[in-house]
Protein backbone atom coordinates (compact mmCIF):
# COMPACT_ATOMS: atom_id res chain seq x y z
CA UNK A 1 0.00 0.00 0.00
CA UNK A 2 1.56 3.32 -1.05
CA UNK A 3 0.89 5.94 1.46
CA UNK A 4 0.97 9.88 1.32
CA UNK A 5 4.39 10.26 2.94
CA UNK A 6 5.89 14.09 3.84
CA UNK A 7 8.90 14.58 2.53
CA UNK A 8 11.93 16.72 4.22
CA UNK A 9 14.86 16.71 2.29
CA UNK A 10 17.04 18.95 4.13
CA UNK A 11 19.95 18.66 1.40
CA UNK A 12 21.78 21.94 0.95
CA UNK A 13 21.04 23.54 -2.59
CA UNK A 14 23.82 22.78 -5.39
CA UNK A 15 25.21 24.00 -8.71
CA UNK A 16 23.91 20.30 -9.54
CA UNK A 17 20.40 20.47 -8.89
CA UNK A 18 19.09 21.25 -12.73
CA UNK A 19 21.11 18.14 -13.66
CA UNK A 20 19.62 15.88 -10.58
CA UNK A 21 16.17 17.19 -11.89
CA UNK A 22 16.65 15.81 -15.33
CA UNK A 23 17.74 12.47 -13.87
CA UNK A 24 15.37 12.60 -11.13
CA UNK A 25 17.96 11.97 -8.25
CA UNK A 26 18.21 13.29 -4.88
CA UNK A 27 20.74 15.66 -3.65
CA UNK A 28 23.84 13.51 -1.93
CA UNK A 29 22.81 13.81 2.16
CA UNK A 30 18.89 13.46 1.62
CA UNK A 31 17.08 11.43 2.45
CA UNK A 32 13.58 10.24 1.24
CA UNK A 33 10.41 7.66 2.96
CA UNK A 34 8.78 5.10 1.11
CA UNK A 35 6.11 2.30 1.80
CA UNK A 36 7.26 -0.86 2.75
CA UNK A 37 5.38 -3.47 0.68
CA UNK A 38 4.66 -6.60 2.20
CA UNK A 39 7.40 -6.02 5.61
CA UNK A 40 4.01 -3.82 6.21
CA UNK A 41 2.18 -6.93 7.60
CA UNK A 42 4.71 -7.70 10.23
CA UNK A 43 4.77 -4.31 11.40
CA UNK A 44 7.59 -2.34 9.74
CA UNK A 45 5.62 0.65 8.38
CA UNK A 46 7.70 2.83 6.15
CA UNK A 47 11.75 2.59 4.83
CA UNK A 48 13.99 5.65 4.84
CA UNK A 49 16.29 5.87 1.85
CA UNK A 50 19.54 7.11 3.28
CA UNK A 51 20.92 8.61 -0.59
CA UNK A 52 24.10 8.81 0.51
CA UNK A 53 25.80 8.41 -2.96
CA UNK A 54 25.69 7.39 -6.56
CA UNK A 55 25.92 4.37 -8.04
CA UNK A 56 26.39 5.55 -11.75
CA UNK A 57 28.20 8.84 -11.85
CA UNK A 58 30.88 9.04 -9.47
CA UNK A 59 33.85 8.70 -12.04
CA UNK A 60 31.84 11.62 -13.98
CA UNK A 61 32.44 14.24 -11.04
CA UNK A 62 33.60 12.17 -7.98
CA UNK A 63 33.48 15.79 -5.86
CA UNK A 64 29.71 15.77 -6.08
CA UNK A 65 28.47 12.27 -6.40
CA UNK A 66 31.28 10.00 -4.23
CA UNK A 67 29.90 9.43 -1.21
CA UNK A 68 31.70 10.61 1.88
CA UNK A 69 31.32 10.84 5.87
CA UNK A 70 29.64 13.99 5.43
CA UNK A 71 27.05 12.27 3.33
CA UNK A 72 26.53 9.63 5.58
CA UNK A 73 25.84 12.30 8.50
CA UNK A 74 23.96 14.23 6.70
CA UNK A 75 21.24 11.34 5.40
CA UNK A 76 21.02 10.30 8.95
CA UNK A 77 20.14 13.53 9.72
CA UNK A 78 17.59 13.63 7.26
CA UNK A 79 16.56 10.26 7.92
CA UNK A 80 15.68 11.35 11.74
CA UNK A 81 13.88 14.19 10.36
CA UNK A 82 11.78 11.98 8.04
CA UNK A 83 11.32 10.00 11.11
CA UNK A 84 9.63 12.76 13.11
CA UNK A 85 7.85 14.55 10.42
CA UNK A 86 5.32 11.77 9.79
CA UNK A 87 4.75 10.77 13.23
CA UNK A 88 6.82 7.75 13.42
CA UNK A 89 9.12 6.92 16.45
CA UNK A 90 11.10 4.10 16.03
CA UNK A 91 13.83 3.59 13.39
CA UNK A 92 16.41 0.60 13.13
CA UNK A 93 20.15 1.86 11.20
CA UNK A 94 22.07 -0.60 9.91
CA UNK A 95 25.80 0.02 9.25
CA UNK A 96 25.16 2.03 6.07
CA UNK A 97 28.37 2.27 3.74
CA UNK A 98 29.90 -0.31 4.88
CA UNK A 99 29.86 -2.72 2.39
CA UNK A 100 29.71 -1.31 -1.25
CA UNK A 101 30.89 2.35 -0.80
CA UNK A 102 33.38 1.91 2.34
CA UNK A 103 36.04 1.97 -0.39
CA UNK A 104 34.70 4.22 -2.19
CA UNK A 105 34.89 7.12 0.96
CA UNK A 106 37.88 6.25 1.64
CA UNK A 107 37.49 5.19 5.70
CA UNK A 108 37.94 2.66 7.99
CA UNK A 109 35.22 0.34 9.01
CA UNK A 110 35.56 1.80 12.79
CA UNK A 111 35.68 5.80 11.45
CA UNK A 112 32.91 4.76 9.48
CA UNK A 113 30.97 3.16 12.30
CA UNK A 114 31.88 6.04 14.64
CA UNK A 115 30.35 8.61 12.43
CA UNK A 116 27.17 6.58 12.11
CA UNK A 117 26.92 6.14 15.79
CA UNK A 118 27.51 9.89 16.60
CA UNK A 119 25.12 10.87 14.08
CA UNK A 120 22.44 8.75 15.54
CA UNK A 121 22.64 10.10 19.36
CA UNK A 122 23.19 13.75 17.45
CA UNK A 123 20.41 13.92 15.64
CA UNK A 124 17.66 11.27 17.44
CA UNK A 125 16.02 13.82 19.55
CA UNK A 126 13.07 12.04 21.21
CA UNK A 127 13.27 9.06 18.77
CA UNK A 128 14.54 6.50 19.46
CA UNK A 129 17.02 4.20 17.09
CA UNK A 130 18.09 0.51 17.08
CA UNK A 131 21.44 -0.09 15.61
CA UNK A 132 21.32 -3.22 13.41
CA UNK A 133 24.45 -5.10 12.31
CA UNK A 134 24.02 -8.53 10.19
CA UNK A 135 27.63 -10.07 10.42
CA UNK A 136 27.35 -12.46 13.48
CA UNK A 137 28.90 -11.38 16.76
CA UNK A 138 32.27 -12.75 16.57
CA UNK A 139 35.27 -10.99 17.77
CA UNK A 140 36.02 -8.56 14.65
CA UNK A 141 32.37 -8.44 12.67
CA UNK A 142 30.20 -5.42 12.83
CA UNK A 143 28.71 -6.14 15.59
CA UNK A 144 31.74 -6.73 17.44
CA UNK A 145 33.09 -3.04 16.56
CA UNK A 146 29.68 -1.30 16.97
CA UNK A 147 29.41 -2.97 20.67
CA UNK A 148 33.34 -1.61 21.15
CA UNK A 149 32.49 1.39 20.41
CA UNK A 150 29.34 2.08 22.04
CA UNK A 151 30.94 0.79 25.51
CA UNK A 152 34.25 2.56 25.00
CA UNK A 153 33.69 6.00 23.16
CA UNK A 154 29.95 6.46 24.25
CA UNK A 155 29.83 4.70 27.79
CA UNK A 156 26.42 3.01 26.98
CA UNK A 157 25.70 0.05 29.58
CA UNK A 158 23.28 -1.77 28.23
CA UNK A 159 24.81 -2.06 24.79
CA UNK A 160 21.20 -4.66 23.96
CA UNK A 161 19.26 -2.30 24.23
CA UNK A 162 20.12 -0.43 21.18
CA UNK A 163 22.68 -3.21 18.54
CA UNK A 164 21.09 -6.17 17.55
CA UNK A 165 22.53 -8.46 14.96
CA UNK A 166 20.22 -10.25 12.14
CA UNK A 167 18.13 -8.88 9.92
CA UNK A 168 16.93 -5.30 9.50
CA UNK A 169 14.20 -6.67 7.78
CA UNK A 170 13.05 -8.85 10.74
CA UNK A 171 10.54 -6.75 13.10
CA UNK A 172 10.46 -9.14 15.84
CA UNK A 173 14.09 -8.38 15.97
CA UNK A 174 14.42 -4.40 16.65
CA UNK A 175 10.58 -3.72 16.72
CA UNK A 176 11.40 -0.46 14.65
CA UNK A 177 8.38 0.74 12.61
CA UNK A 178 10.95 2.58 10.07
CA UNK A 179 13.71 0.46 9.04
CA UNK A 180 16.73 2.66 7.06
CA UNK A 181 17.80 1.53 3.54
CA UNK A 182 21.62 2.63 2.78
CA UNK A 183 20.51 3.95 -0.85
CA UNK A 184 21.79 5.81 -3.59
CA UNK A 185 21.30 9.36 -4.91
CA UNK A 186 18.85 7.53 -7.14
CA UNK A 187 16.59 6.60 -4.82
CA UNK A 188 16.53 2.77 -6.80
CA UNK A 189 17.18 -0.54 -4.76
CA UNK A 190 20.10 -2.12 -5.93
CA UNK A 191 22.70 -4.77 -4.05
CA UNK A 192 24.32 -5.79 -0.88
CA UNK A 193 21.60 -4.74 1.87
CA UNK A 194 19.26 -2.69 -0.43
CA UNK A 195 18.76 -5.54 -2.10
CA UNK A 196 17.94 -7.81 0.75
CA UNK A 197 15.82 -5.11 1.40
CA UNK A 198 13.72 -4.98 -1.61
CA UNK A 199 13.50 -8.88 -1.64
CA UNK A 200 11.76 -8.81 1.42
CA UNK A 201 9.45 -5.82 0.49
CA UNK A 202 8.63 -8.19 -2.29
CA UNK A 203 7.58 -4.99 -4.12
CA UNK A 204 11.03 -3.62 -6.06
CA UNK A 205 9.52 -2.28 -8.96
CA UNK A 206 6.45 -0.23 -7.00
CA UNK A 207 8.66 1.41 -4.40
CA UNK A 208 11.24 2.58 -7.01
CA UNK A 209 8.59 3.97 -8.49
CA UNK A 210 7.31 5.50 -5.42
CA UNK A 211 10.39 7.19 -4.63
CA UNK A 212 10.74 8.62 -8.19
CA UNK A 213 7.10 10.00 -7.39
CA UNK A 214 8.43 11.56 -4.31
CA UNK A 215 11.57 13.22 -6.49
CA UNK A 216 9.76 14.56 -8.83
CA UNK A 217 7.44 16.23 -6.18
CA UNK A 218 10.16 17.55 -4.54
CA UNK A 219 11.73 19.28 -7.56
CA UNK A 220 8.24 20.92 -8.46
CA UNK A 221 8.45 22.33 -5.20
CA UNK A 222 11.79 23.25 -4.40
Amino acid sequence: MMNNFKQVVAAPSSKFDEELEKLVWLPRGSALITSSGELEEQGIEAIIHAATGSMNNADDNPEYYEPTLESIENSIKNSFELLKTNGFSNIAVPFIGGNIFISRIGTTPRILANRIIESCFKYAGTSNFILVTHSGTKKGSDHDLFSTLLKTDYNVKNISAILKDGDICDFMLHNCEVIMNAANMEVEFGGGLSGVIANATNQRKTIDAEAKKYINEYYLNA
